[in-house]
This record gives structure tokens, sequence and C-alpha cells, in this order.
């Protein structure tokens, strides 16, 4: 298997087109097809079911892409990496986060300051969830890693820090009565469909917070949603009312977004890896950046509501 077959595959899966696949990569279509056919006939079954008219990933396609992503992406890192070092010489600062509304506004910001300081440090970024940030971070494949507080950062508490903490809000649909209120209680969510996480993906905080949530209005309708932005989709789609922690559900205007009166909230922060004592100096910086860029933003928070 070569890099260049393995790249072509990941296009294709992903644009499920040949035409735009050859465009993608800068090579002809049929370039394209002869790169997918000796793939295929080096590993010996087929990636894709194709037809005139559509192409689609079979069994064994989707296994392949799910590993050969980020394959391809560590590769692509590998070679950047090699390539600047013999420039110059460079450490790697790798940086493990979950797509929320907090990591996508203000991790930018915490990269540039941490830069400014340290210009010729290598920062990855390492996109995770929920399942796969345990192994990420027990495997030492990350120096920090942005979290809820759940089993991971229970067992290394001294390396937890708290840089937020997420208040729980409704998500519910513009043509809600519900959306006219300034707070909304357990006892008004009665004759509502609640949306909730699946007991099975859910954060052990999130599980927690549900289960009271269940008990309080066990009489209503529940439906459970893999994550949380499919919740918030379920919401737009008129379902029901989706409860999660505020930096979850962010400013969608597509949504009513309102306070749910509990004295709960989500602990969010940063988890240091310090088993590489060597980057120890790099991690209390990174940590120092953190802390300035999240209180700058909950002092803006607290001043807009104050308004």
């Amino acid at each position: 298997m070569e890099f260049h077959q393995l790249e072509c595959f990941v296009v294709l899966a992903e644009t499920l087109n040949f035409s735009t696949t050859a465009k993608t990569l800068f090579i002809s279509q049929p370039a394209v097809t002869a790169q997918i056919n000796k793939l295929e006939n080096e590993i010996g079954c087929l990636l894709f079911n194709r037809n005139t008219r559509n192409v689609q990933l079979t069994a064994a396609g989707e296994k392949l892409y799910a590993s050969s992503k980020n394959i391809l992406v560590d590769l692509n890192n590998m070679i950047m990496i090699t390539r600047h070092s013999a420039q110059e010489s460079t450490l790697d600062f790798t940086i493990g986060y979950e797509n929320n509304l907090l990591n996508n506004e203000l991790l930018p910001l915490i990269i540039k300051k941490f830069n400014q300081k340290y210009p010729r440090i290598n920062v990855i970024l390492k996109m995770t969830n929920f399942r796969e940030k345990n192994n990420l971070f027990e495997s030492n494949q990350v120096d920090v890693l942005f979290t809820i507080r759940d089993f991971t950062t229970t067992k290394r508490k001294d390396n937890f820090i708290e840089l937020y903490r997420g208040k729980f809000v409704c998500t519910v649909s513009l043509k809600s009565k519900l959306k006219t209120l300034s707070e909304i209680s357990a006892s008004q969510l009665k004759k509502q469909t609640l949306i909730l996480l699946n007991p099975i993906t859910a954060p052990p905080e999130m599980n927690l917070f549900e289960r009271i949530l269940m008990k309080e209005n066990s009489q209503i309708p529940i439906i459970f949603s893999d994550n949380q932005i499919s919740g918030l989709i379920m919401t737009k789609s008129n379902l029901g009312v989706a409860i999660m922690p505020d930096f979850i559900a962010g400013n969608d205007p597509e949504v009513a977004i309102i306070p749910y009166k509990s004295q709960k909230y989500v602990s969010f922060g940063l988890l240091k890896n310090t088993a590489n004592s060597s980057e120890n100096e790099l991690i209390s910086y990174f940590e120092k950046v953190s802390k300035e860029v999240y209180g700058e933003y909950i002092k803006e928070r607290q001043f807009k509501l104050m308004m």
C-alpha cells in the first residue's frame, strides 16, 4: 500500500465522487480509478460499490476509512515535522481537545499566546471524543487535554485544572411556547419530550445529571441521541427539548437557549500529562495562558449578562 493510494482512497471515501476526487488531488479521473483498483487488488476485497449513478463505501471500506483517516493525518504531520526538523531543532507539543464551543472559540487564542513565547515549538492538534480521549491520554499521545471532569481526570485529579463551569441550559424549538421563558424548571418540562444523551456514550457527570432528570420526570417521553450536536438538530426539528451544558449549546440562532433551574454544573478544564518531564515547562506555561484566556472570557460573559 502506497501513500498516494491511501490519500486517494480517503478523498474518494469523503467525496464519493471520482471526478471531485480527481480535481481535489490534481490528477486525472482514470488515475483515481487505477489507484483504487490497485488498492482493492492488494487488500483483496472491494472498498467501494460503484455504478454509473453513485459510489458507496462497502463494509470493508468503512472500516479502512475509520482507521486510515487518522493514519493519513499522522503521516502528513510526520512529513512536515521531518522537513521542519531538517531546518532547525524543535519539540512537539500535542493538544487534545473535543469539538465544542469553548475549544472552537478560545483554543486559537491560547495557541497564539503560547506561540509568542515558544515560536519554535511544533504545535499538534488532535481532536478526540469522550470514548477515545482516555486512551489518547493514557498512551501519552497528548501533552495536555481539554476535557470535562470525568473518570480520566479523576485518576489524575492533581493534574486537572478547572477553567470553566458549564451551567445546564434547555435548547427549545422556536415554535415552542417555552421559548419566552427566562428560566425553565423540572416541573415546566412535564408536558415535553426530553432529548437526552445515550447513557452508554454519556460522560459520567452528564449521566448522573440525566438520571436525576429522568427521576424527576418519570412519566414524560424521552428520546436518546448519540451526541449533543444531534440533540441540537432534533430540537431544531421540533422533536423535543434537549438539555446540555451551555458550552455545547452555544448561540445557535435556530433554537432558543434557556437556562435550566439547577445547581448542577459540568466542570471543564485542562488535564496535564506530566509523564514527559522534559516538557513540564511548556505545560506550565500553556496552563498559565489557558487560565488567562478563560479568565478574560468569563469576565466578558459576566459583563454581557449584567447589561
